[in-house]
């Protein structure tokens, strides 16, 4: 019987063409899982239920459901190296594009594959966890110590669950080490003329909140996992200069947000376009530091096309 240690454990991410089903080009991502909770998997046996038989005087086992598969990854977000090479990684972005990008009014899914944490010489199963979206997915980054790469967390959402055999670590398919730290980072933030360039950013928070509708159905896993609809919301700290701060973030109509990163010759730019709404803002008026501003706000998608203009998320050679 193994024994699992979760230390020892790690996860292989294959994008889907459709559930079950894998894209030709492989898309296959290695993240580098950050802390005790880097991937976290939860199984609830479908609502397994005691029922009371009053007549025959014992009690009834009842599977009342289907089984539930949630969880959470935590990763840090990875920069080109200085060849320009992703490494394995087919693309810098697509762990991000995963969690912000809308196709065909659905979002895309992906199979992870969990192994390792067993002692030497035991078998080592591989567990198979298909369909997963993401049910919401936070970017942050800061000005304190342990808090200034960008980093992703991940609340999941998956269909099955199968057991396929094993696979070995292999070290040479992580992703660079190098990330987007926060002291590279600027926001452009405002209504055109009057925006805030250039700003200081203390913290900066960007979550993409995604309303999926799982079908739990009949059987022994959900039937579907599809998205409905999303909202997407954001807070930062700023270093207050002057004011036309207050133009940039009190205008009652719509205004735009940038949060734009560097590393090296590349830029990683968290484009909100215009159409951000301010939902509050506080200006900290302190004698014993610098004046800050705090703002929150969420960006809405455009009538025009509700699918895909809310947020754009690129990464460049600035050169």
């Amino acid at each position: 019987m193994a024994t699992y240690r979760a230390k020892d454990r790690y996860a292989r991410l294959t994008k889907e063409a459709t559930w079950g089903t894998y894209e030709s080009t492989g898309n296959v991502l290695y993240p580098v899982l950050v802390g005790d909770d880097g991937l976290n998997m939860v199984r609830s046996p479908g609502n397994n239920i005691l029922e009371t038989n009053i007549g025959h005087g014992r009690p009834y086992y009842v599977n009342g459901g289907v089984n539930e598969i949630s969880g959470t990854l935590n990763t840090l977000v990875a920069a080109p190296d200085s060849s320009g090479s992703p490494g394995p990684v087919a693309d810098v972005t697509a762990l991000l594009d995963w969690g912000s990008d809308i196709s065909g009014n659905d979002l895309d899914s992906y199979t992870i594959d969990i192994a390792g944490g067993v002692r030497t010489g035991e078998t080592n199963p591989v567990k198979r966890w298909r369909g997963v979206k993401v049910a919401s997915m936070t970017l942050t980054s800061g000005a304190d110590a342990g808090a200034q790469r960008l980093a992703a967390s991940y609340s999941l959402v998956g269909k099955d669950m199968t057991d396929v055999g094993s696979f070995d670590e292999d070290d040479t398919l992580y992703t660079p080490a190098t990330g987007w730290l926060h002291h590279q980072g600027t926001a452009t933030l405002g209504a055109a003329g009057s925006e805030a360039t250039d700003a200081t950013v203390r913290d900066f928070s960007l979550t993409f909140t995604n309303n999926l509708d799982v079908g739990l159905g009949t059987g022994e896993y959900a039937q579907w996992c599809t998205y409905t609809g999303r909202q997407v919301t954001g807070s930062m700290t700023l270093q207050f200069v002057d004011e036309v701060y207050t133009d940039a973030l009190y205008d009652i109509s719509s205004i735009g947000v940038q949060m734009v990163y560097t590393a090296g010759v590349y830029v990683l730019t968290l484009n909100l376009h215009d159409n951000v709404k301010v939902t509050d803002c506080a200006i900290n008026n302190s004698l014993g530091s610098v004046t800050t501003a705090s703002v929150s706000f969420i960006s809405l998608l455009r009538a025009a096309d509700p699918f895909d203009t809310d947020v754009t998320i690129t990464v460049a050679n600035g050169e």
